[in-house]
């Protein structure tokens, strides 16, 4: 598990790699829908990892873009170990 912040200052909250290759780009926030800026950039910059917004109060789990709006206590057991 690891964080992404760039000189400018544009960072993403979590991280997770398997090996060398990045997996997983997640933002967590408490109910901001609104894609995340910084998320979305390495969303870009990163295609083939999961990018993911998590939400502690998800009203609606959706999928903008490259970006997933999902609900944060789930998410975690999801994850393939």
């Amino acid at each position: 598990m690891h964080y992404i912040r760039t000189k400018d200052e544009a960072e993403v909250d979590f991280c997770l790699s398997q090996g060398d290759t990045l997996t997983h780009l997640a933002e967590c926030k408490l109910s901001d829908a609104k894609p995340h800026r910084a998320l979305n950039r390495f969303a870009e910059q990163w295609p083939q990892a999961q990018a993911v917004q998590l939400l502690r109060e998800c009203k609606a789990e959706a999928d903008i873009g490259r970006l997933q709006l999902r609900d944060a206590a789930p998410w975690p057991a999801a994850l393939e170990v």
